[in-house]
């Protein structure tokens, strides 16, 4: 799904940032360990100028110490005093080189704290406004898929019962998803009309119109919204073929011509009659894909003469359903995956 996709590379780039912020901040620990380092260097210095003093006075202490009768308390002295002078710069040396090197070891702590905090917040903060806003439509969806399932009952629908149901997905679906394929689908849901045509329901008709928009999609849109205005003036509701016979007539050449009263298939015959006159160069499109389609072999048997392009509805149920259920599972119909579908349904057509 390309946007639990979208979710997952964000939330990759979000880690990605963390790390760089972490590893940034965790950089600062350096001068930690450098006041570490300067801190045994002056522990070590103060050691070596404490043993040079007492050295020096060592090597006096030596050389006097021959001398007769003062030379020994001589010595002694200078030695005693050598002590005296190293001693406090060796304890001093030793107190500031600990001092530096707790304070070291200490910057170099809160450094790496600091790192983990920012690294952390700069991960978590638009992670989790980002899944504050992606998971809650996911739940909702597994709710509604669940309370579907559990209504369903897993038993096999009828065929009036699997057109309720598409009419249902039609017409549940909200006007920014219809805007968002065709304006043609919104249009047709503002008509808000249901007619009667020789005592059947054209319910199935209108739905097969707002799904035939939807697969348009935006391509066409300007021309549909074009075509807006003019539908309630264009809607014609008869039960007569010599009457549809007449309108079809009316048609100028390289018309579309499509069967969507569902007469071929759910009921038997055409809402043409076979003396009926298709227009030249047209196109003849019955959107039933299954039942005897009558409509298409009346199409087909002005084919060679009306220079006709025919096609039935195998295509437009393939698309009609996998639309409905990408949309509903959030998958993506791309050409190359509905091409795939086509060629798995192919067999059983």
């Amino acid at each position: 799904m390309a946007s639990d996709l979208s979710v997952v590379l964000l939330l990759v780039l979000f880690a990605w940032l963390g790390l760089k912020v972490h590893d940034t901040v965790a950089e600062l620990a350096a001068f930690g360990r450098g006041i570490q380092e300067a801190g045994t260097t002056v522990g070590t210095t103060a050691t070596d100028a404490a043993g040079a003093v007492r050295g020096g006075f060592e090597s006096a202490a030596g050389a006097v110490e021959a001398t007769p009768v003062l030379g020994g308390r001589l010595a002694e002295a200078l030695r005693s005093a050598g002590e005296g002078a190293a001693t406090p710069v060796e304890r001093r040396g030793r107190e500031q080189a600990r001092r530096l090197v707790e304070a070291g070891r200490d910057g170099e702590l809160r450094a790496l704290a600091t790192a983990r905090l920012l690294g952390w917040l700069t991960f978590l903060t638009p992670a989790i406004l980002l899944l504050s806003r992606a998971i809650p439509p996911r739940m909702r969806q597994a709710r509604a898929l669940d309370a579907a399932q559990r209504a369903l009952g897993g038993e096999r629908l009828d065929r009036d019962r699997e057109r309720a149901l598409a009419a249902r997905a039609a017409f549940s679906l909200p006007y920014e998803t219809l805007r968002r394929h065709s304006a043609l689908a919104l249009a047709l849901l503002t008509l808000g009309a249901v007619h009667a045509l020789g005592g059947t329901g054209v319910l199935a008709s209108f739905v097969a119109g707002v799904t035939f928009s939807l697969a348009l999609g935006e391509r066409y849109a300007k021309e549909l919204e074009r075509m807006q205005s003019a539908l309630e003036h264009l809607l014609v509701v008869t039960a007569d073929a010599g009457a549809a016979d007449a309108l079809l007539a009316a048609l100028p050449s390289g018309s579309l011509v499509i069967n969507a009263t569902g007469l071929g298939k759910d009921r038997p015959g055409s809402p043409l009659s076979d003396a009926a006159r298709f227009p030249e160069h047209g196109f003849a499109w019955e959107l039933n894909y299954r039942g005897e389609l009558d409509f298409v072999r009346q199409a087909r048997a002005q084919t060679a003469e009306r220079r006709l392009h025919v096609e039935d509805g195998w295509l437009y149920f393939l698309h009609g359903w996998s639309a409905v259920i990408a949309e509903v599972f959030g998958v993506e119909l791309t050409p190359e995956r509905f091409a795939r579908l086509c060629a798995t349904a192919e067999p059983i057509r």
